[in-house]
C-alpha cells in the first residue's frame, strides 16, 4: 500500500460534491467525488496529498517531542515532562507492556524491529496505555483547574480516551474526556482543552456567553485553537 511520510494511503470514490483528507489513526484517506472525470480526481488526489504531506512535514518540524512515530531512545514529552522512551522485544507477550520510573519509559513490544505500518499500530496501543497510567493524575489536574477557575460543583470524573476526531468531551452528567493525544501536547494546550470542557459544565452550547467565559480565563484563547491545529 501507497505511504506518506510513514502514513498508508487510502482513497475512497464518494457520491459527494467536494473532495477532501482526513489523517488519522496512521492513515490518510482521501474522500473523492465520484462525479468527476478521471482528469479532475487525478488533480484533486495530487492537490490532496501535496497540501497532507506538507502538514506533516511542518508538524514534524514544529515539534520534536511529540512522537509520529516510536523508536527507541526517543525523547518525547509526556505531560510536559520530557522522557526518554525505550523499546525491548519481549516474544513471549502478544501485546505491549508499559513501564514507567521517573523520566524512562520502557514500552516492551513483541518483536523488534517495528515496521511502519506496525509502528502505527503500536503508537495507538502506546497512547491507551499512557491513558491508564494517568487517568488519576488527569483527574487531579483537571480538579485543580476547576477550583482556579470556573468552580463547578458538577464535575464528576476525568479521563483520557482515544479520540481523534475532538480533543474534549463533556457530559451533562459531569463527566470530561480527553483526547490522549494531548497527553504528547505541551501542557499549557492540555490546560486549555480542561478548562474548555470544565467551561461546558457552565454553559453547553458554544454562545457568545461560553466564548466569554473561556476567554475570562484563558486570554490567550485562540492562539492555543491555533496551535492546537498542528497537531494530528
Amino acid at each position: 500500500m501507497e505511504t506518506i511520510e510513514g502514513y498508508r494511503i487510502e482513497i475512497l470514490y464518494l457520491r459527494k460534491k467536494n473532495s477532501s483528507a482526513q489523517i488519522r489513526d496512521g492513515r490518510v484517506t482521501l474522500r473523492i467525488s465520484s462525479r468527476l472525470n478521471s482528469r479532475d480526481r487525478t488533480r484533486h488526489i495530487d492537490t490532496l496529498l501535496a497540501k497532507v504531506k506538507k502538514r506533516l512535514t511542518a508538524h514534524c518540524q514544529t515539534d520534536e517531542l511529540y512522537p509520529l512515530n516510536l523508536t527507541d531512545g526517543q525523547m518525547i514529552r509526556v505531560l510536559g515532562e520530557r522522557c526518554m522512551l525505550h523499546l525491548e522485544a519481549a516474544p513471549k507477550r502478544k501485546h505491549p507492556g508499559l513501564k514507567i520510573k521517573g523520566q524512562a519509559i520502557l514500552l516492551t513490544v513483541p518483536a523488534l524491529p517495528v515496521t511502519l505500518e506496525e509502528n502505527q499500530v503500536l503508537l495507538r496501543q502506546f497512547r491507551q496505555l499512557m491513558s491508564k497510567k494517568k487517568s488519576d493524575w488527569l483527574f487531579d489536574f483537571v480538579a485543580e483547574l476547576n477550583e482556579r477557575t470556573v468552580k463547578s460543583r458538577k464535575l464528576k470524573r476525568a479521563g483520557f480516551r482515544e479520540q481523534l476526531s475532538r480533543w474534549g468531551s463533556c457530559s451533562r452528567t459531569g463527566s470530561i474526556n480527553i483526547s490522549s493525544r494531548l497527553i504528547f501536547c505541551p501542557v499549557h494546550l492540555l490546560e486549555y482543552v480542561c478548562l474548555h470542557e470544565l467551561c461546558h459544565l457552565v454553559q453547553p452550547d458554544h454562545s457568545v456567553e461560553f466564548w466569554n467565559l473561556v476567554d475570562k480565563f484563558t486570554p490567550d484563547a485562540k492562539q492555543s485553537r491555533r496551535e492546537l491545529k498542528q497537531y494530528l
